[in-house]
């Protein structure tokens, strides 16, 4: 729920905060920056808590995957052992199985990989005038793939390097805020929202 402070015509809905030190239009009698810093830091830990569930999930998934591989690369120890079981079979010039035979064929991943690259060449290749037109432009191909029927690329371009975000409104913020730690500010008219403090409160304040 908003906390509103009337000021003549004026009103200052607590939600507004940010949009009036946008505009130059904090009024440090009716705006208490205190409560909107405190949510800040509350909104922080509650992100990095969810991040932190995020990751132990994450950690969780890896351990599964990481079983996973373990097992897999115990299957592929089984097949190296029988890799050698039907050579020394055929050594002996006995008559191998389907299986068998299957074990010591190839599998040549790589001429695999050559053809998927030149079946995605040759895709892309039917497209070259879009893709020109975007060099043209001064964009440039990064990547390219073939999946699910449709062609995806990722291009880039250089844009013009500009002051940083948070910079610009770090710098409208101290102007705004600068009366409120003038020496010349009366800080007992300042207004309090003592029960949004009152709830932002650290629960366990002092623990180290």
């Amino acid at each position: 729920m908003n906390e509103t402070y009337t000021d003549g015509f004026f009103y200052h809905p607590d939600a507004a905060v940010a949009q009036r030190v946008a505009d130059g239009e904090l009024n440090p009698r009716l705006d208490d920056l205190f409560v909107t810093a405190l949510e800040e830091t509350v909104s922080a830990k509650a992100a990095a808590e969810k991040r932190v569930t995020r990751l132990k999930n994450r950690l969780s998934e890896i351990e599964d995957e990481i079983a996973k591989a373990d097992a897999e690369v115990a299957r592929i120890n089984e097949r190296h052992k029988h890799q050698y079981e039907a050579m020394a079979k055929y050594e002996r010039g006995d008559e191998l199985d389907a299986q068998e035979q299957g074990l010591l064929t190839p599998k040549f991943s790589s001429l695999v990989n050559e053809q998927r690259r030149a079946d995605i060449e040759s895709q892309f290749e039917e497209h070259e005038g879009a893709f020109e037109k975007l060099e043209a432009d001064d964009w440039s191909i990064e990547r390219k793939r073939v999946e699910d029927g449709f062609l995806y690329v990722t291009v880039k371009r250089a844009v013009e390097v500009v002051v940083a975000p948070d910079t610009k409104v770090a710098k409208r913020v101290a102007k705004a805020i600068a009366k409120f730690f003038s020496p010349d500010f009366d800080r007992a008219e300042r207004v309090h929202m003592w029960d949004r403090r009152a709830s932002l409160r650290p629960l366990n304040p002092g623990a180290g």
